[in-house]
């Protein structure tokens, strides 16, 4: 009995038709029920081959427009997808954030070629990103605007990965972060998509592991104590540091002290300020929308300070300062 039972699943996964994980088991992919909302249904289909190809698995949830790709033997895709859902939650519940239908892609694999086909599958998606897929290769990650998606590429096995400091978890709800703020608003200059996705990461895991600014070796202390020292160093001068958290970006050298002022700023903001945040971040969207036409613009900082004033008003500093020192 068992031999058979065996064989039929082999049979099965052979063809193609069980690679997708819904409430705990493998379906196929055509027999996904409604439940799982239309546009995961459709996203899935699309990576169906794919994931046969190269041993993945497509977690799909009811009523969640959530898609997560892991490799097939990977033991942990439950606790991944249970973080991952909360990440959600905490994003929806802090930020009011409404990420509409569209389904959000979240790959992880460990093998190269995976990788890199996955590449050329949103090339296939989406003609725009042609120019993109070369550099794009040479990289660990991305994340996109459209479609909304992230991906990370890791060989557990390559001797310099294991000697590095790495912790999957913290990873992937990092990135989850970014599709979210994509998806509920928009582009946003990078210090908001980053201060955001500090915040959410910090809350779910307490410890920082996605350095998504720096380059070489991060020290194992370097992983915990951010709230401690984000507020000391927002409290250590009588202005808060808005220009050089407002000037953050990826290809530039941020120190862990403003990272984490950055990350204590966005709690800040998303606490008892939510309102003012998010006419900041409508006044952001719409400025972007207005470039639309020029996809490496950034908002200028005499904008953003500008914006900024507008939506907390002219006492600003001396408000969050105050608020801030008073633990609120």
């Amino acid at each position: 009995m068992n031999g058979t039972i065996i064989k039929f699943t082999f049979s099965l996964l052979a063809i193609g038709g069980a690679n997708v994980i819904f409430d705990g088991r493998a379906i196929p992919a055509a027999s996904m029920p409604d439940a799982v909302p239309k546009s995961v249904r459709e996203t899935a289909l699309k990576l169906d081959p794919w994931a046969e190809k190269y041993h993945l698995q497509i977690h799909v949830a009811a009523n969640n427009p959530l898609l997560v790709v892991l490799p097939a033997n990977y033991t942990s895709a439950p606790q991944i997808n249970k973080k991952l859902h909360d990440v959600r939650e905490d994003f929806i519940a802090r930020f009011e954030g409404k990420t509409g239908d569209a389904s959000m892609e979240v790959v992880y694999v460990d093998k190269q070629a995976a990788y890199t086909a996955y590449v050329d599958l949103l090339v296939s998606r989406e003609d725009y990103l042609k120019s993109w897929a070369a550099g794009a290769k040479e990289n660990v990650g991305f994340t996109l605007l459209r479609p909304f998606a992230t991906a990370y590429f890791r060989d557990p096995k390559d001797p310099k990965e294991k000697k590095a400091e790495f912790n999957l978890m913290n990873e992937l709800e990092h990135q989850y972060a970014h599709v979210l703020v994509n998806a509920a608003f928009g582009r946003q200059p990078y210090w908001v998509q980053e201060t955001i996705a500090w915040s959410l990461e910090q809350g779910r895991e307490n410890q920082i592991y996605a350095f998504c600014h720096r380059n070489g070796f991060v020290a194992k202390k370097e992983h915990g104590g951010w709230p401690k020292l984000g507020k000391q160093y927002l409290l250590s001068a009588k202005s808060l540091p808005f220009d050089k958290i407002f000037a953050m970006e990826r290809d530039a050298d941020i120190p862990r002290e403003l990272a984490a002022g950055s990350m204590v700023f966005m709690e800040l903001l998303s606490g008892k300020n939510r309102e003012s945040l998010l006419k900041l971040i409508a006044a952001f969207k719409a400025e972007y929308e207005s470039k639309a036409s020029d996809p490496s613009y950034k908002i200028p900082l005499d904008k953003q300070k500008s914006a900024f004033k507008e939506s907390f008003g002219d006492d600003a500093n001396v408000k969050l300062i105050q608020q801030l020192s008073e633990g609120k």
